[in-house]
């Protein structure tokens, strides 16, 4: 676990990319404050938004809901590359939902009109049955 980690800062965006691939198949909450501090880094760097979402998506599939104040300041933002929106709106279902009946989630992100945010969100519920 701490090499996948150590490659969360690596050089290169397809080593950070990869590692936060297999940090979201391992589903583990304490992976979350690494994924965190490295997205918090990559944001910055509109080239890499493939990474950017699939540390996104690690995120919320390990469940670390102390991103979720960041992920949706991260909703209000303009990005270029419109997948991260899909990124960002299933990672927030995914750490806002309080039970399986819960839809507060989505349907706040539908009143977004953000049609990309939406898609994930979607795709989260989908995903969670």
């Amino acid at each position: 676990m701490n090499e996948i980690l150590d490659q969360l800062g690596d050089k290169k965006s397809p080593k950070r990319r990869s590692a936060a691939k297999k940090l979201r198949k391992l589903k583990d909450v304490g992976a979350g404050p690494a994924l965190f501090s490295a997205l918090e880094a990559e944001i910055k760097d509109t080239r890499t938004w493939e990474t950017q979402y699939q540390m996104i998506m690690a995120i919320g599939e390990c469940g670390y809901e102390s991103a979720l104040p960041f992920l949706n300041d991260l909703a209000k933002e303009k990005f270029e590359a419109t997948m991260v929106y899909v990124a960002i709106g299933d990672a927030i279902v995914r750490l806002s939902i309080e039970n399986e009946n819960d839809t507060t989630p989505i349907l706040n992100l539908l009143k977004s009109g953000n049609e990309m945010l939406i898609d994930g969100a979607l795709r989260a519920m989908a995903m969670l049955k």
